[in-house]
């Protein structure tokens, strides 16, 4: 017996999704110890790189994402 449509469905959506999830929680939990660094010389290093840097530079990939964007024959909507 074949899974409910609702069931196909959600299997395409978690394939279409699972890897960039994956990778946006792998990306938060590398940079949990740096983001709350306690006040001193580790800390005012860290406010002057991030001075320095554009921060949507090295995120663009997540800002660039089409969440409507048709991925593949059943994958994605329009809207």
């Amino acid at each position: 017996m074949s899974p409910p449509p609702s069931g196909r469905a959600l299997r395409r959506y978690e394939s279409a999704r699972i890897d960039r999830a994956s990778r946006v929680q792998q990306g938060s939990h590398a940079r949990a110890d740096y983001n709350h660094l306690p006040d001193g010389p580790q800390q005012r290093a860290r406010d002057e790189a991030l001075r320095a840097a554009d921060p949507l530079a090295a995120n663009a990939w997540i800002y660039a994402h089409d969440p409507f964007a048709r991925t593949g024959p059943d994958e994605g909507s329009s809207p």
